[in-house]
């Protein structure tokens, strides 16, 4: 698999989520005990994390702020670090976007183990490092507790209200 294609797949999921329907207004409170959810948001230069928060804080809408893998994934390396991003936010290979990212990844190791491109010029001992250190990231399996971090808790206690 090449890297454009895996791009090409995590934007059509993340399409996905962002179709999921939502059948009354974001004005409108929730009576059915579900929270109203928007998963797709991307922040620019014009909407801003604090307006984000400021419609959240209005409407009661819980937000997920979306990262465009885009710009973000330009080399092997940067692809190794998003898919690792995302394993930390509880994704598995059980979802075959991130099966496939990972077979991407042990597609692209050396025969001596290692990952990354080989320049001979490059004589810095990091190199090499960083890209398999990010390799074995993008590859490991992250052991998520029973216990999650709630965002908006944290905001309360990053605003020193008691997160109850």
């Amino acid at each position: 698999m090449e890297r454009r294609s895996f791009l090409k797949s995590a934007a059509f999921a993340s399409g996905l989520l962002a179709a999921l329907p939502l059948s009354r207004g974001f004005a409108e409170p929730a009576d059915d005990g579900f929270p109203l959810m928007d998963l797709h948001v991307h922040l620019t230069p014009t909407f801003t994390i604090d307006q984000v928060m400021e419609i959240a804080k209005k409407t009661g809408v819980q937000f997920g702020i979306m990262v465009n893998p885009g710009g973000a994934v330009h080399d092997d390396a940067s692809l190794r670090q998003f898919i690792d991003s995302l394993k930390s936010f509880g994704m598995t290979e059980k979802y075959p976007l991130i099966r496939r990212g990972m077979d991407f990844i042990l597609s692209r190791q050396h025969a001596d183990g290692s990952w990354g491109d080989i320049d001979p010029t490059d004589k810095d001992p990091y190199t090499p490092y960083h890209s398999t250190w990010t390799a074995i990231n993008g590859l490991m399996e992250y052991a998520l507790g029973e216990e999650r971090v709630s965002f908006p808790a944290a905001l309360k206690r990053a605003n020193g209200a008691d997160a109850g």
